[in-house]
């Protein structure tokens, strides 16, 4: 999560945006991750 009072001041908070990338790619493992076992998860 990146902070900012006004308009584009949170393009400026480096430790956010790294954060919300890491953030993406961890998304994107998992997703990779479960997509060939997905016929193992339940469906509730």
């Amino acid at each position: 999560m990146g902070f900012g009072l006004g308009k584009g001041e949170v393009l400026e908070d480096e430790e956010g945006l790294a954060n919300m990338r890491h953030l993406g790619k961890c998304i994107d493992w998992l997703g990779k991750a479960i997509v060939p076992n997905i016929d193992n998860y339940p469906n509730s």
